[in-house]
């Protein structure tokens, strides 16, 4: 089955497997992926433009936590503490929300969502996610904001270059 898939810096990609393709190096990421560690790969969430909403993704056909061997956990949560990190100390951002997506696609994904302050008009919580997402998609789309996006991605790759490829 193909999917097509479009994110908000243009790129149109027909694939069966969004996250094999980019693993395959099939998909031109060099926009918003930050790179690979051994077992996932980190970048940008690529339809919702929010500076630093970074999206891990397994490499493998993966979409069950459960699944994940003991190494493969700690390599996830080194890999979420480590960019957390950078995010509170280089942006000031003071809370997170993090959730994974299981049966989304085949790939596992975990989400590390930053809260901005300007995002308290819109709610507190998970429930305030979907409203947040329709804003930012909406209105976000600028060169200003994709720009910050790539500074911040610079940001945080040069503090997680041990953990990458």
């Amino acid at each position: 089955m193909t999917m097509e898939w479009n994110s908000f810096y243009g790129e149109d990609v027909s694939t069966s497997c969004i996250g094999c393709s980019l693993v395959n190096g099939e998909v031109d990421a060099s926009k918003f992926l930050l790179g690979c560690s051994e077992n996932f790969t980190i970048g940008q969430d690529t339809e919702v433009p929010i500076p630093g909403f970074i999206v891990i993704g397994a490499k493998e056909h993966v979409n069950d936590i459960s699944m994940f061997s003991e190494a493969q956990f700690a390599e996830l949560m080194i890999l979420v503490q480590k960019i957390i990190g950078v995010l509170k100390e280089k942006l000031g951002i003071e809370s997170f929300d993090c959730f994974y997506k299981e049966k989304h696609t085949s790939h596992f994904h975990f989400c590390i969502f930053p809260r901005y302050e300007w995002m308290k008009e819109h709610g507190k919580g998970l429930s305030s996610i979907e409203p947040i997402y329709a804003y930012a998609i909406e209105n976000m789309k600028t060169e200003e904001n994709l720009q910050e996006i790539r500074r911040v991605l610079d940001l945080i790759k040069d503090e997680i270059s041990e953990y990458i490829n």
